[in-house]
């Protein structure tokens, strides 16, 4: 005798469940384990009710008879109820007539799969994955000092603006890396001698350089640069991905010698960018947007003199003899971590 509680119980008139009588004397005649079981007698073929897995005490097994050499054998199992069988009765025989009636029941299976996607449309739906909100980030420590040093070295000649460099620190101590820069160079020229049109590209834009005052050449008596504030950077050919054939010149600002870079000295400063959201919604506003691009716009800012010894590179024509002589930039340079800022703060 058993007793137990069940909540939340529906009635129905009918539960529409096809119903499947087993003939008891055919099976326990088919399979021994199950001869000796009391089974209860069923006079009725109607489904009366349905208990859930959510009351666990009603599918208890108190006991469990199964054949030893057929695993497919169906299964004795003794339950609250009385005995029962559970598994697979292959033969049709076994069970008594029954209506024709056929129950149609489809299961489905609920997995989270799909979330990645919710969440991706939700963040395309939402303003904020348009970045139009104004954003709350708070100013750090470093771009507050690079602010600092943009406002007290920001210089207009009459032509052009000058900042200094972005230096973490006034102490900094720059290593003598002119023998790295020189077998980095030597590096450089052997490949630009075997590529005809980059080495062509090379010493225009070198010239290029001289010509529009982006860069000069050191004369004897300034090649000892200020200790601890004079750099050589080192400098290579990128073939443009978009344009083949189509080069520009990167300074290699994060290259270290005794363990030290240049870009290990620079704050990167405040991120000045265009928010792009905000671009393309201005493109939606009036009927003819316009749009316009600065030339070389690294190239646009002067450094201030005093750092300029941090910006020199060797060079000579590929294939002439004769020592790389000393060159320094007067403009800042691609690859230096703080050029993006202090561009964008000129401008």
């Amino acid at each position: 005798m058993f007793n137990f509680c069940l909540y939340r119980a529906v009635a129905v008139p009918r539960l529409d469940v096809g119903a499947r009588v087993l003939h008891l004397p055919a099976v326990k005649a088919e399979w021994q384990h199950l001869k000796d079981l009391p089974f209860p007698s069923v006079t009725s073929s109607r489904v009366e009710v349905l208990i859930g897995m959510d009351v666990p005490l009603a599918h208890r097994h108190y006991d469990m008879r199964c054949d030893s050499w057929q695993r497919n054998a169906p299964v004795g199992l003794l339950t609250p109820f009385g005995w029962t069988i559970v598994g697979q009765i292959p033969n049709a025989s076994f069970c008594t007539a029954l209506p024709n009636q056929t129950t149609w029941i489809r299961r489905h299976a609920c997995t989270r799969h799909a979330e990645p996607l919710k969440i991706l449309l939700e963040q395309f739906l939402n303003a904020d994955a348009l970045t139009v909100q104004a954003t709350n980030a708070k100013v750090t420590v470093e771009e507050r000092i690079a602010l600092k040093t943009m406002e007290d070295s920001l210089r207009f000649n009459g032509t052009r603006y000058e900042i200094g460099l972005l230096w973490k620190s006034a102490d900094i101590f720059l290593p003598n890396n002119r023998e790295a820069a020189l077998k980095r160079f030597f590096a450089t020229e052997r490949r630009l001698l075997l590529i005809p049109s980059m080495k062509a590209f090379y010493s225009r834009t070198i010239q290029q350089y001289i010509e529009e005052g982006h860069a000069r050449k050191l004369t004897l008596s300034e090649l000892n640069g200020p200790p601890g504030r004079t750099w050589y950077l080192p400098h290579h050919a990128v073939e443009q991905t978009r344009k083949p054939g189509h080069y520009r010149i990167v300074s290699d600002a994060s290259a270290r010698c005794a363990g030290l870079s240049l870009n290990d000295c620079l704050l990167k400063g405040p991120d000045y960018l265009a928010n792009l959201g905000s671009v393309l919604l201005r493109f939606r506003q009036n009927p003819v947007p316009v749009s316009a691009d600065i030339q070389r716009m690294y190239h646009q800012v002067l450094v201030s003199p005093k750092d300029r010894s941090a910006l020199r590179f060797l060079w000579r024509e590929p294939g002439t003899r004769g020592p790389p002589e000393t060159y320094e930039m007067l403009v800042h340079v691609v690859g230096a971590t703080s050029s993006p800022s202090v561009c964008m703060f000129a401008i």
